[in-house]
């Protein structure tokens, strides 16, 4: 062996030497000192894992989408996310939900679901608080508003039910078939309406809505039975059983009439007679004449029956069911009775009266 290469292995082994003195390396038998300083380092590091923002109820109209979001602290993160579903007790996973937020598309199946989230890192995992899913879905009238017949001064109400959340109510109006208008201030389940003849026919309904939408009602009727202090008016159609009838008024039989062949009068009365416009609802045909029954109440209290014959039609007024024909009906009343008067028909068939106004 020459002298060269062991003049440079003693070198070699001068600075190991060396090296090793100063701690720079390490014998092939020592402890792994790097090692040991970085898994030190990182843990140090490490930050215990703390939910800083739980995820918050949602009321979400159905078909929108719905998103949690959590916020948390900690190394190394990670995140699932668990369901429980309406009239469940426990929660189950979310395939794929592994993210800081969870998105889903609602719907009516959902509402009332709970969601959480448990949050792992590298010191520890931690289960957030439960947010529960409220789902608004259009409103459902599960009972409807109902017809109703009542006599004039009481008092009718009509009442709806509905399915929904965050409901809201307005009942509305239609006179004789016209638009739909606001009852003022009538915005609950029901509706008191004070009643009177003028009200008669009007049809009732509530709109029902929340912020995914309204439906309306069905419409209810209001019928009305009239008084002798609140009679149906001129125009006004009075409901009997067979017959319905509206008048256009009263008028006094003049002298040329009664110069026909009818009695005069007594000095103070005179022959008063009304004109209708007769309607019969009933089956096959109907005769006026023997159906109805009218007679004047006098504001004295007093009934008036019909006049000198000789003014009366007596010949049968046939009509048929669906159809509708003019009558008049005629009444010999002392003038002193007229103010506050009323026409009272009845229907034969079982006796059921209304009152007509005189004029």
């Amino acid at each position: 062996m020459s002298a060269r290469p062991l003049a440079l292995r003693a070198g070699i082994a001068a600075v190991l030497g060396g090296a090793l003195a100063l701690g720079l390396v390490a014998p092939a038998n020592a402890a792994p000192v790097t090692s040991a300083v970085v898994t030190h380092h990182a843990a140090a590091k490490a930050v215990a894992t703390k939910v800083t923002t739980a995820p918050k109820s949602l009321t979400v109209v159905a078909g929108k989408k719905a998103t949690f979001k959590v916020g948390a602290k900690g190394t190394k993160l990670t995140y699932q996310w668990y369901v429980s579903k309406p009239g469940k007790t426990s929660f189950a996973k979310i395939s794929g939900a592994k993210k800081s937020s969870y998105s889903v598309k609602t719907s009516s199946k959902l509402d009332g679901a709970r969601f959480r989230v448990v949050v792992k890192g590298a010191k520890g995992k931690v289960t957030s608080k439960t947010a529960k899913l409220v789902v608004v879905s259009k409103p459902k009238v599960t009972t409807q508003p109902h017809t109703v017949l009542v006599k004039t001064g009481s008092k009718a109400t009509f009442t709806v039910k509905a399915a929904g959340h965050a409901l809201h109510y307005q009942w509305q109006k239609s006179v004789e078939g016209g638009a739909w208008t606001n009852v003022s201030g009538k915005t609950s389940t029901s509706i008191a309406v004070s009643t009177r003849t003028a009200l008669d026919g009007t049809d009732y309904r509530v709109v029902v809505s929340n912020k995914a939408g309204k439906v309306a009602s069905k419409a209810a009727t209001l019928w009305v039975r009239s008084s002798v202090a609140d009679p149906f008016g001129i125009g006004q159609y009075a409901e009997l059983t067979e017959w319905a009838l509206a008048s256009f008024g009263t008028d006094e039989v003049t002298a040329g009439a009664v110069s026909a062949g009818a009695h005069t009068p007594p000095a103070g009365w005179g022959y008063y007679a009304l004109s209708t416009r007769v309607y019969y609802v009933g089956e096959g045909t109907g005769n006026a004449q023997t159906g109805l029954k009218v007679v004047l109440v006098g504001g004295d209290g007093k009934t008036y029956a019909e006049g000198d014959p000789a003014l009366v039609d007596s010949d049968p007024v046939l009509i048929e069911s669906g159809e509708s024909k003019e009558l008049g009906s005629v009444a010999l009343v002392p003038t002193s009775a007229l103010k506050g008067a009323v026409w009272k028909v009845t229907d034969t068939s079982n006796n059921f009266s209304e009152y007509l106004a005189v004029n």
